[in-house]
């Protein structure tokens, strides 16, 4: 897969006792902008070319980001982001040119060995990253997902009680998915974790891939940096100058 789309337009609230008014995934932690982390590891996968979403009023910085590790891409401003990360990924549709593409959010963070069980040429409408791992995340702020023994999904979200998985905020996914933005109102807010629930009520063939022992956070809060995380960040970064 050479194309991916990042979601880069989150505000990053809980984190502006560090970033001030930049917005997270702009802000340089340990030398590198937050989203050029998900980035690079997906560039090391084979990825050229990006479709990003920020929010409005700062296209320049997603340029910037593009410009920076020298890939093509394209830069998408959406001025409803109290819509939710499901909205961002449904602004992308008519930018997106590949049957199947990388879907990450931009405060994900992980090595680009957490993709090696991606590329599975199983059929599929999406496939969502999953880990068993908790030491980098707080699992109670975690989406929760549920598969079965075919490593399909049967339940995800913030509060299930039966899980097996943490939904990584990395996917694969094909063009079939922006089938159901019409199934929406949107007239809430609308997490990305809904539309793989939808789709496995609607029938859809909705997988899973496994980090396997890949380590893997997301940056929410001040709480989630941590010299780990920091050596993690350094880990993915190497070889390519920020």
């Amino acid at each position: 897969m050479k194309e991916a789309v990042v979601l880069a337009s989150g505000v990053g609230k809980r984190l502006r006792t560090v970033t001030g008014e930049i917005p997270k995934v702009f802000y340089r932690f340990n030398g590198c902008e937050l989203v050029k982390y998900p980035m690079i590891s997906l560039m090391k996968n084979g990825v050229e070319r990006f479709v990003m979403v920020v929010s409005e009023g700062y296209e320049d910085y997603g340029r910037k980001v593009l410009k920076d590790l020298g890939v093509e891409g394209v830069v998408i401003e959406n001025s409803r982001v109290e819509l939710g990360n499901a909205y961002s990924f449904f602004l992308t549709e008519p930018h997106v040119k590949s049957e199947r593409f990388f879907l990450s959010c931009g405060d994900s963070i992980f090595p680009p060995e957490a993709l090696k069980n991606a590329f599975d040429e199983d059929e599929f409408h999406i496939k969502l990253g999953v880990s068993k791992r908790k030491d980098l995340i707080d699992p109670q702020e975690a989406s929760k997902v549920l598969v079965d023994e075919n490593d399909r999904i049967i339940r995800i979200g913030k509060k299930i009680d039966e899980y097996n998985y943490f939904d990584t905020g990395v996917f694969v996914v094909t063009k079939k998915v922006y089938q159901l933005r019409d199934v929406f109102s949107w007239s809430k807010e609308i997490s990305l974790y809904h539309v793989l629930q939808k789709a496995v009520d609607l029938g859809m063939i909705v997988k899973v891939f496994d980090f396997e022992d890949a380590p893997w956070t997301e940056i929410d809060s001040p709480e989630d940096l941590n010299e780990k995380v920091y050596e993690l960040m350094e880990r993915i970064k190497e070889g390519i100058p920020c």
